[in-house]
């Protein structure tokens, strides 16, 4: 699971610092998610607010999202149903959340976190 997750997060702060340096006129509003159910058991769900990318960026994670086996790309927030935690990162100018779901517990889902910089909030 570890790896996949660092891909993740890995992706999702490229995505989000290349999109300040580009940033234009058209900005939107409406958070957007990667919600991934690998081959390899992570369940997972990437969720950033949008209000300060262009749609470049969105272009860019939607593109990245699709590109992992079993993303799901959606305009909207990360369902809740069936977390186990959430992890809150911050990067350069955005915050954005990573929440787990099962196979992960509370205990992995904060390791995987604590291992990329963020902070765990249970379920």
């Amino acid at each position: 699971m570890k790896s996949t997750l660092q891909v993740a997060f890995a992706i999702s702060a490229l995505v989000l610092a290349s999109s300040f340096a580009n940033a234009g006129a058209d900005i939107v509003s409406a958070p957007m998610s990667c919600a991934v159910k690998a081959p390899n058991g992570a369940n997972y769900c990437l969720e950033i607010p949008t209000e300060k990318l262009n749609e470049e960026a969105i272009a860019g994670f939607t593109a990245d999202c699709q590109k992992q086996a079993g993303a799901v790309f959606t305009r909207s927030a990360c369902s809740t149903t069936d977390r186990v935690g959430t992890c809150t990162v911050t990067v350069p100018e955005i915050t954005y959340k990573v929440l787990f779901y099962p196979p992960f517990t509370v205990e992995s889902g904060k390791q995987v976190c604590t291992e990329n910089n963020g902070t765990f909030t249970n379920n």
